[in-house]
């Protein structure tokens, strides 16, 4: 059992650093992850220097100052930081052997723990395959937080159902240490000690003001990093854009179903919405033979922890951060919890039913393994990664490391001119407000602060027309205007300014 679950774990760091030969994915997440990284890493905390394109515009530019990095949590930072440490490698690499190990690590407990669970190890190789999907395949060669995530969120499941059928206070503390660490990998993860206190409400023993005690006590101790985190980086907060109502449109919640889609291993064509209505309905039947039936209690307790994890997902969306996508990788900590959920459900259905649906479980897995091998092959020539092809071969990113030291860049990729040139850009202010949605009602007063840190010193602007993984942008005539910016040089994939 042990050398399967082993066998496999090696194939998905094999996929990891296949996919990532050349170097990870990178995005303005990422930037911002390597930023704190590098700040922990040399005893600055989770600070910056850059000002990356997630961060608040501040009130005040002191050109090259370290800054809070606010928008995210800091343990998958110092995560990057502590193997880069440890390795002496740069946090870029670090990352990417980070990511292998998350991979190895999450197919070897999953496949494990689905075949102590059934008795067979067919059933926990099968978990693993599912595990070894494209879209989990892809949060490990990126770096982004979401596989840390799926890994302590997958911890928090076992540690839970360990808790309700053998409790101790080792199994006890272990359980909050890990609700702890989750919000402190993704802010959304404030999901694990809600979905361990309703856990603990539902299927606890004793009496309901017990069971109800115990909860609130597992939650509220798990809670209080995230309550300190969020109290330290508040004086850097978002102003305006907090706790506002914006819920997503209705197409939206299509790529959400569309999302779900790619957990049957089709990861490209129009359909596959229906492919996620598909999937829905599937994982909805179980939800409801689970509770009918009293089946295996952690599957019941992987499906609470599903709930709670895309009901904090959607609350997000709808009033903090207008940027948050129903997409792949969003959804993507849900989909490993569905590939430890459905070889479990599967071993309890009756033959010839369950032959049925592991012949069926079986086919996504295969088509999801094998997509997995070609995203590997392909990886280095993703578009979208600041390391990909298209940013190697930018025009403009090539005349801004022509730029003499002595001129500041001020741009509107901060993140991909300090990656792919170690210069410490300053950015332009965004016309729109990324976190409420809508125009940026304080465009004015950013330029502004952006002028006086200006003020007397030699600068260059540096636009590109597609700074991230969205739209084609321009730049906003408001901008020009007010820094006074004359164009200089024009690229396929970007301009130059001077400021007069």
């Amino acid at each position: 059992m042990w050398a399967a679950a082993l066998l496999l774990a090696a194939g998905g760091v094999l996929l990891v650093a296949v996919a990532t030969r050349d170097r990870p994915g990178v995005t303005v997440d990422s930037g911002a992850y390597l930023g704190a990284a590098v700040g922990l890493r040399d005893g600055h905390g989770p600070t910056s220097p850059v000002m990356h394109y997630d961060e608040p515009y501040p009130d005040h530019i002191e050109v090259g100052a370290r800054r809070l990095v606010t928008h995210f949590p800091p343990l998958y930072p110092a995560a990057i930081a502590t193997v880069s440490r440890l390795t002496g490698l740069e946090p870029l690499t670090a990352a990417r052997w980070l990511g292998a190990l998350v991979m190895a690590v999450t197919l070897a407990s999953i496949t494990l723990l689905v075949a102590t669970r059934t008795g067979s190890l067919g059933f926990g190789l099968l978990a693993g395959a599912l595990a070894l999907a494209p879209d989990l395949l892809r949060d490990d060669s990126m770096v982004w937080s979401e596989g840390l995530f799926g890994l302590v969120l997958l911890a928090g499941v076992v540690l839970t159902d360990r808790l309700l059928r053998a409790p101790s206070r080792a199994v006890r503390w272990a359980l909050v240490a890990v609700a702890a660490a989750a919000p402190l990998v993704r802010f959304v993860g404030v999901a694990v000690p809600l979905g361990v206190a309703l856990a603990v409400l539902a299927f606890g023993g004793g009496s309901v003001w017990r069971r109800g005690r115990s909860a609130a006590g597992l939650a509220g101790v798990s809670l209080v990093p995230i309550a300190v985190w969020v109290g330290v980086s508040a004086g850097v907060g978002r102003g305006g854009s907090l706790l506002q109502w914006h819920p997503p449109p209705t197409r939206k919640w299509f790529d959400g179903l569309t999302a779900l889609g790619t957990w049957t291993g089709v990861t490209v064509g129009p359909w596959r919405w229906a492919l996620g209505v598909v999937v829905l309905v599937v994982l909805l039947a179980v939800a409801v033979v689970v509770a009918v039936r009293a089946a295996d209690r952690l599957v019941a307790i992987t499906l609470v922890f599903a709930g709670v994890l895309l009901a904090v997902v959607v609350l997000a969306r709808c009033t903090i951060d207008a940027l948050v996508p129903f997409g792949v990788r969003m959804l993507s900590p849900v989909h490993l919890l569905a590939a430890l959920v459905v070889p479990l459900a599967i071993a309890r259905v009756a033959v010839p039913w369950r032959h049925l649906a592991t012949a069926g479980a079986l086919l996504v897995a295969a088509v999801g393994v094998v997509h997995s091998v070609r995203d590997a092959r392909d990886f280095p020539h993703e578009n979208t990664s600041y390391t990909g092809e298209r940013w190697d071969r930018s025009a403009t990113m090539a005349r801004v490391r022509r730029i003499p030291s002595g001129n500041l860049i001020v741009t509107n990729a901060p993140d991909a001119v300090w990656l792919a040139t170690g210069r410490i850009p300053l950015r332009l202010p965004l016309p729109n407000d990324l976190f409420g949605g809508g125009p940026n009602r304080q465009l004015a007063e950013q330029t502004a602060v952006l002028r006086d840190a200006l003020h007397g010193r030699r600068a260059i602007v540096v636009f590109f027309d597609r700074p991230t993984q969205g739209r084609h942008r321009s730049l906003d005539p408001r901008l020009i205007a007010n820094l006074d910016l004359h164009r200089t040089y024009t690229y396929d994939d970007g301009a130059t300014y001077r400021i007069d």
